[in-house]
């Protein structure tokens, strides 16, 4: 399995994007800006290369949504992201609270044998330490569990934590289930 070459600025764009749909918000231009703490006219050079590689669709009312290529890439990635986050809390002890913002540095520097031993080690049917299924992402809970985020939850109401995700540029968010997994 060969690591199709890539920049981490790339990787960070489709990873951004990819989340953004998870947690079920439009990826704008604006709102990736934010996420990602760089100028707008960045992004937009940046979605230009991204599209004219085939990995994202820019719509006219400014919507963009990965394309099947970018959409396989950005879950690839973020498995990566999240057995870094393996590797640092279940191996080396990090504290998962701590384990985000390590794993985006290393993430990008996860070679394909690397990553078949991480998988190896956890298995792909795993989780990563905030709860995250490794293939599926927040998609996956919502499927089979029928989690929403904890803030659609109505006062009062008994819930499981499901998972705490964590976004780009350190936001968090929890997701929920009424019914056990």
């Amino acid at each position: 399995m060969r690591r199709e070459k890539t920049s981490v600025s790339r990787e960070d764009y489709l990873k951004a994007i990819w989340e953004m749909v998870q947690e079920e918000h439009e990826p704008i231009s604006a709102r990736l800006a934010e996420e990602l703490g760089v100028t707008p006219p960045a992004v937009t050079a940046s979605l230009k290369r991204l599209t004219r590689d085939g990995l994202l669709v820019v719509r006219r009312d400014g919507r963009i949504s990965l394309t099947r290529k970018g959409s396989s890439l950005a879950d690839h990635l973020a498995m990566r992201h999240q057995l870094a986050e393996k590797l640092l809390t279940e191996v080396i002890g990090l504290d998962w609270t701590r384990a985000h913002d390590e794993a985006e540095r290393l993430e990008h520097g996860i070679s394909p044998e690397v990553e078949k031993l991480l998988l190896a080690r956890f298995g792909a049917e795993g989780f990563c330490p905030h709860g995250v299924p490794l293939q599926g992402g927040l998609a996956k809970l919502r499927r089979k569990h029928g989690a929403v985020a904890l803030s659609e939850v109505e006062t009062g109401r008994t819930v499981e934590i499901l998972c705490v995700s964590i976004l780009a540029r350190g936001h968090a968010s929890a997701i929920a289930s009424t019914t056990r997994p």
